[in-house]
C-alpha cells in the first residue's frame, strides 16, 4: 500500500488496512518516509546536470523568533528535459535568516553547493539575481537573464552551442508549486528553538525521490539496493 499511493498518507493507509493509527504503525510511516528522504538525498548528491538548467529561489515557510521573522527558502536547478525525457533537479535549503528569501547573497549561493551539479558550457537561465551571473562566470556556465523584476517572462535568445532557447524560469518554478503541494500544510517551518524543521527537510527529499523515480516497482528496487547497502 505505502508504495503504490502517489503520496502516502497515513491517514488513508491506515484505512485502506483497517488498521488504527497505532504508535508502531506511526512510527513505521515515519521510517519509510525518512528511508526514502535519505536515499533520495544520496542520489541527488550525484547527480549531474547538463545542457540548459533553470536556477532560482523560493519561499517555503515563515516562522517567528524572538519576535522576528524567519525565512525558510529553497535553492534550486532544473534541467530542462530533452525528449520524451523527465525533468531532473537538485534542492537544497538556504541557511534560516531573519530577512526576505529574496535577499541573497554570494555566500549563501556558494554553501548551497548547488551549481557543482551543473555541467561545464551549459546554460544557466535566471531570473534578476546579479548573484546568479557572477557564480555562473565561476563555475564557466554561460548564463542568460529572466528579468521578470522589469515584467519580462520569456524571450528568445541564442545561445552558441545551444542554438535558440526560450529564456524564462518555468519548469523550476513548476517544480516549487509541486514541492508547496507535497508538503503538508501543518507543518511548521522551526523546531520551536529557532532552527529549521527536519520534518521539512524529510518531506522535500522524500518528494525528491518520488519525483525522480514515479514507477513504483523503481522505488522498491532501489530501497532494497539500499537496505542492502546499509545491513
Amino acid at each position: 500500500m505505502y508504495h503504490a499511493a502517489t503520496r502516502p498518507e497515513l491517514q488513508q493507509l491506515c484505512k485502506d488496512v483497517g488498521m488504527s493509527r497505532f504508535r508502531s504503525v506511526m512510527k513505521l510511516f515515519r521510517w519509510l518516509r525518512w528511508q526514502e528522504a535519505n536515499l533520495g538525498y544520496e542520489e541527488m548528491q550525484a547527480m549531474t546536470l547538463k545542457g540548459v538548467v533553470e536556477g532560482d529561489g523560493a519561499g517555503l515557510k515563515l516562522f517567528k523568533n524572538e519576535g522576528k521573522n524567519c525565512h525558510v527558502a529553497l535553492r534550486g536547478l532544473a534541467e530542462r528535459p530533452r525528449g520524451s525525457a523527465a525533468p531532473r533537479a537538485v534542492v537544497y535549503f538556504a541557511p534560516v535568516k531573519k530577512v526576505a528569501p529574496e535577499v541573497e547573497c554570494r555566500e549563501d549561493g556558494l554553501a548551497s553547493g548547488g551549481l557543482d551539479h551543473v555541467a561545464n558550457k551549459s546554460v544557466l537561465v535566471s531570473d534578476g539575481a546579479r548573484l546568479c551571473a557572477r557564480l555562473a562566470r565561476e563555475h564557466g556556465l554561460r548564463h542568460r537573464l529572466c528579468a521578470r523584476s522589469k515584467g519580462v517572462w520569456n524571450e528568445r535568445a541564442r545561445v552558441r552551442g545551444h542554438g535558440t532557447l526560450d529564456v524564462n524560469a518555468g519548469l523550476i518554478d513548476e517544480r516549487w508549486s509541486r514541492i508547496k503541494e507535497w508538503i503538508p500544510k501543518g507543518i511548521w517551518g522551526s523546531d520551536g528553538e529557532g532552527n529549521l524543521n527536519v520534518e521539512l527537510w524529510g518531506n522535500v527529499y522524500q518528494w525528491w525521490f518520488r519525483c525522480h523515480h514515479p514507477l513504483k516497482a523503481d522505488r522498491q528496487a532501489r530501497l532494497a539496493e539500499y537496505w542492502g547497502r546499509e545491513a
